[in-house]
């Protein structure tokens, strides 16, 4: 028991003998308002909770597409190339990542981005 429970308890115990009538709870309460000096304790409120802004997802267009074909690939291609090189970096992004959650987030990346290899292939 702490130091203060323990001068508490035993003020309680001579308001109760002074005052045999009152109860045990109303004796503790009165105890502890004589402890603190008639203060009551400070209720604290819970921090604020910054709001998460929401993050804009960029929208990758096939700028191969767009582009003048000076090296003679079709667009196609080069297509399939781009997104080759962004599987490989995202692979190495989600090897490289620490936590699960990450790890997770790099893999929902990488499946989109085979997604859209598969369709460019059928293409």
């Amino acid at each position: 028991m702490s130091n203060a429970l323990k001068k508490i308890t035993t003020r309680a115990k001579q308001i109760r003998r002074s005052h045999p009538g009152i109860a045990w709870k109303t004796a503790i309460k009165r105890a502890g308002a004589e402890y603190r000096g008639g203060k009551k304790t400070v209720s604290r409120s819970a921090p604020k909770k910054s709001k998460k802004r929401s993050v804009q997802k960029r929208k990758t267009r096939a700028v191969a597409v767009t582009a003048v074909h000076g090296n003679g690939e079709s667009p196609i291609t080069m297509i399939k190339s781009m997104l080759k090189t962004r599987l490989g970096k995202a692979l190495l992004r989600k090897e490289l990542a620490k936590g699960k959650r990450d790890k997770r987030r790099e893999q929902k990346t990488i499946n989109s981005i085979r997604q859209q290899l598969r369709t460019a292939s059928k293409l």
